[in-house]
């Protein structure tokens, strides 16, 4: 019986900077990359696997510095004596200067180079065949010396269109260990743990795991193992009851904790907050973020529909009633694009007429 623990898309050194998050909190993220990597090389000594397998995208190489060489390193180093069997991916290409390239690597790590697949031996019936990324068409160079007999050959490859089970078997493969798709699909002969992380919205949804798979007599066992610390959460926040910031920041703060489930909410957790209901008071979003006690990173959508309803006023012989004819009668005739102006004036004159403080956002 044999054992590996695959996984790929760990991006370390990734840029969050296009997620619109703030230095500190893309620099919190990256480490807490690191600390999934680290996870994952621990629960390989934990379970003594006899191998672990990387499919690519390991660092993320326009960011990546020769320290990330020496944190990988020293990663890998300590957990001697697994062997680790990594193919570059799309974002870790092996180029003359990439770090897979110039750095010095412990005995245990071995690297698949650009080219044709080649093959290296787990164990005497587990053949591994890799070639870094790309290899299009994912067959066309595949080698013909392969090995006829007992055992299996397994493909390792950086590849997000994976190939169909008929193509896998009638190359030779027996199984499928792939990276470059962001969520995991483990559904043998094709094996994709996902992003050891979610990187962002888009990748939210779906597992993110490391994959224990264990060959032996009869079918491949596939064990799903959850590596990600990161939680997003979508909720919506209805304001139409608070009366100020602080009964805001407190609702918001609360709703937070209450959403975010066994593993609560830290700073791994990031939110994004819609706000609705009607505003009856001034809404200052920074002092709104500085006031909701969370760890999270909390990015807002206010959706605000005005404080008041001009129906209500309609007819009334007062000051008020008689803005409120006057300005939908001016929404009655106003285009589409100025209608909304139309309706913020209307509110604001409305806020004014209450004697409370007015101030456009």
């Amino acid at each position: 019986m044999t054992t590996l623990l695959h996984c790929a898309d760990l991006h370390l050194e990734a840029c969050f900077a296009a997620e619109g998050l703030p230095p500190a909190v893309g620099d919190q993220r990256r480490a807490s990359l690191r600390q999934t990597f680290a996870h994952i090389l621990a629960l390989a000594t934990e379970r003594g696997v006899d191998a672990v397998t990387i499919a690519g995208d390991l660092y993320e190489q326009d960011y990546a510095s020769p320290e990330v060489a020496s944190f990988l390193a020293q990663q890998f180093a300590a957990a001697a004596p697994i062997p680790f069997y990594i193919v570059p991916g799309e974002h870790d290409p092996w180029t003359e200067d990439s770090l897979y390239a110039f750095a010095r690597w412990p005995d245990n790590v071995h690297l698949y180079p650009p080219g044709a697949l080649s093959r290296l031996d787990v164990a005497p019936t587990v053949r591994l065949w890799g070639a870094a990324h790309p290899l299009a068409p994912h067959f066309a160079l595949c080698p013909d010396s392969m090995p006829e007999g007992p055992g299996m050959d397994i493909l390792l490859l950086h590849a997000a269109q994976p190939p169909g089970e008929e193509a896998l078997r009638a190359a030779g493969f027996d199984l499928a260990l792939l990276g470059g798709v962001q969520h995991a699909r483990l559904t043998p002969p094709v094996i994709y743990p996902g992003s050891a992380e979610p990187l962002s919205w888009a990748e939210a949804a779906g597992e993110h795991v490391a994959a224990l798979i264990t060959l032996g007599e009869g079918a491949p066992r596939i064990e799903a193992i959850p590596v990600s610390q990161t939680r997003y959460l979508d909720l919506t926040v209805d304001l139409s009851g608070c009366g100020s910031l602080d009964d805001a920041a407190a609702l918001i703060g609360s709703m937070l904790r209450s959403h975010g489930g066994v593993a609560g909410v830290d700073e791994c957790s990031l939110a994004r907050v819609t706000l609705i209901g009607a505003r009856r008071f001034d809404l200052d979003l920074a002092a709104l973020r500085a006031q909701v006690a969370t760890p999270a990173w909390v990015e807002y959508d206010v959706q605000l529909a005005p404080a008041y309803n001009p129906e209500d006023f309609v007819g009334e012989p007062t000051p008020r009633g008689l803005l409120v004819q006057r300005l939908q009668e001016r929404l009655a005739a106003a285009a589409e694009s100025e209608g909304m102006t139309v309706r913020q004036a209307l509110n604001l004159a409305l806020r004014a007429l209450d004697g409370r403080r007015v101030r456009p956002e």
